[in-house]
Parts: C-alpha cells; sequence; structure tokens
C-alpha cells in the first residue's frame, strides 16, 4: 500500500473525523481485487475476486457510508495473544466507543 497510502491515510481521516454515523453500524470485509504482487494478497475462493486485499470495514448500514477501515496485513501483523477479528473490531470502533449504536457483525469476528 505504500504507493497510496497517503490518499488512503487521508480519506480515512476524512471519514473519521466529518461524518457522524447512525445508530447502526456493520462491519465486514471486502477482498479488493488484486493480483499483483504484495505479501499480504489473499486468496478467498468463494469470492468474485479471487485474489485481492482484504479489508475490514466499518460502515453505517443506513447509508453504506464507511466510517473507518483497517487492511489485513497477514498473520503476525496483529498482537499474538488476541485473535484477528477481536483485533480489527476493537480497532474499528474507537471513534463511536460509548455512544449505544448498534453494531451486526458476521461470523469472522464471533470470537468476541
Amino acid at each position: 500500500l505504500a504507493p497510496i497510502s497517503n490518499i488512503w491515510d487521508t480519506l480515512l481521516k476524512n471519514c473519521r473525523e466529518n461524518y457522524k454515523p447512525g445508530s447502526y453500524l456493520t462491519i465486514d470485509e471486502q477482498l479488493v481485487g488484486f493480483r499483483g504482487r504484495c505479501p499480504f494478497r489473499m486468496y478467498i475462493p468463494s469470492k468474485p475476486n479471487k485474489y485481492g486485499i482484504k479489508i475490514v470495514m466499518c460502515c453505517d448500514s443506513g447509508t453504506k457510508y464507511m466510517v473507518d477501515a483497517k487492511t489485513y496485513l497477514g498473520k503476525g501483523t496483529y498482537p499474538p495473544n488476541i485473535a484477528a477479528g477481536t483485533f480489527f473490531v476493537k480497532e474499528l470502533i474507537q471513534t463511536v466507543k460509548g455512544s449505544n449504536r448498534n453494531l451486526t457483525i458476521d461470523n469472522w469476528f464471533t470470537s468476541i
């Protein structure tokens, strides 16, 4: 992500600071199709784009607007004593923590 890291970081900063999400949020993963060389490119046969970069996003359920996102960089890029799903949920809810919003997640995050 080095070539676009400045743009990506600015986008996320603007999403966090300039949008007030509604009462219902969802966290889910998105596989952005990519076939180039990348150490954290994933292969998920059940997705339409089978190869790509996995991005975990927190979105407003009503408007589909992205509130925050984290790129999955592979094993070993999050604390070893915490499950990946738990790590991503805790990171993504920082901007809305304690605001009494309803959060919906899928089975990848069920270790929480």
